[in-house]
């Protein structure tokens, strides 16, 4: 006994300093990440101090790019890039929302375990692959769609933003169905046998009780399907054209942000080189705006939960208790 109170101590001590070294190391791993991101923005600004003290706004109000000309205005690429990704999150978001759905309520139990590998296996899928694809099978079908709609027209050539959102959607649906359906697995199966008890049917228990619970976790996944659109470059780059029109259109070729810093970023030099740079810094920059206004509505949401302000079905909602 006097042994074992003499070890205790010292298992306590050891156990102490091994969560404060893990504390540390834990600390140290977010300095340095929070670093990481300071850097970037800091190269990204050096290496666009040209463009930003000599063109100023018009970078971003102008629409012409033409480097040969030494004009460079991003409005148009970024309009192509928030269309694009407006797209694909607009065919992305329904059709993973509703696999999610079904994988986690309504399939078969030796159904979900299948389905769930397949949609991780997909979600894992490089993004070269999904541009293979839309080259060899959607470019040539959206250019006989449009053949067929437009009969007299010049023929198209089935590249442009329609085709590249396309191509975004396919990609966005795994991760998106990959991150609903654990969010909605998390809700408690609690809830779900309370629901019932209260007389409720299955779809009325999703309803009133699975997604208003899931809701801020459901946002978080579509952000995260924003964010690989606005930055994917390869799959997009292949199927989108590369041309930066004079204006918006969805069936013309056109850039994207990324896939225009990919195009022209090898051989840029001088004001070009800087004006990529500065396209880079804003690209990150609404990145993480986008990012940092998704995290405070996930929280937002979570306090008014954790508050009693939105706690479930109110009454009637579920129908009557048995």
């Amino acid at each position: 006994m006097r042994a074992a109170r003499e070890r205790e101590p010292r298992v306590g001590g050891v156990t102490q300093r091994l969560a404060a070294a893990l504390r540390g190391l834990a600390q140290a791993a977010c300095a340095l990440l929070v670093l990481t991101v300071a850097v970037m923005v800091l190269a990204l600004a050096v290496g666009a101090r040209g463009t930003l003290s000599s063109e100023g706004l018009r970078f971003l109000s102008t629409t012409t790019w033409d480097p040969a000309a030494g004009r460079f205005g991003a409005l148009t690429v970024l309009g192509d890039t928030l269309l694009t990704s407006a797209l694909a999150l607009a065919l992305a978001v329904p059709g993973g929302f509703l696999v999610a759905l079904y994988m986690t309520e309504f399939a078969p139990p030796r159904l979900r375990g299948p389905l769930a590998s397949l949609v991780e296996v997909l979600a894992a899928v490089p993004g070269v692959v999904y541009g293979l694809w839309g080259v060899a099978v959607l470019v040539p079908a959206v250019r006989a769609a449009l053949t067929r709609a437009e009969p007299g027209a010049t023929p198209p050539s089935g590249f442009g933003v329609l085709t590249a959102a396309l191509v975004l959607a396919l990609m966005a649906v795994p991760t998106i169905t990959a991150v609903m359906r654990d969010v909605i697995s998390s809700v408690p199966a609690s809830l779900r046998e309370a629901g019932l008890a209260l007389g409720g049917t299955r779809w009325e228990v999703v309803r009133h009780v699975v997604l208003p619970h899931a809701r801020a976790g459901l946002f978080a996944a579509v952000m995260l399907g924003l964010g690989r659109a606005l930055g994917e470059t390869m799959a997009v780059s292949m199927v989108i054209g590369g041309k930066a029109p004079s204006t918006p259109s969805l069936l013309a070729p056109a850039h994207t942000a990324a896939s225009l810093l990919l195009a022209e970023l090898g051989g840029a030099t001088g004001a070009h080189a800087s004006a990529l740079s500065e396209l880079a810094l804003v690209l990150l920059v609404t990145t993480v705006a986008f990012n940092l206004g998704a995290h405070g509505v996930v929280r937002r949401t979570l306090r008014r939960r954790s508050a009693g302000l939105s706690t479930g079905p109110s009454e009637g909602e579920l129908g009557e208790a048995p």
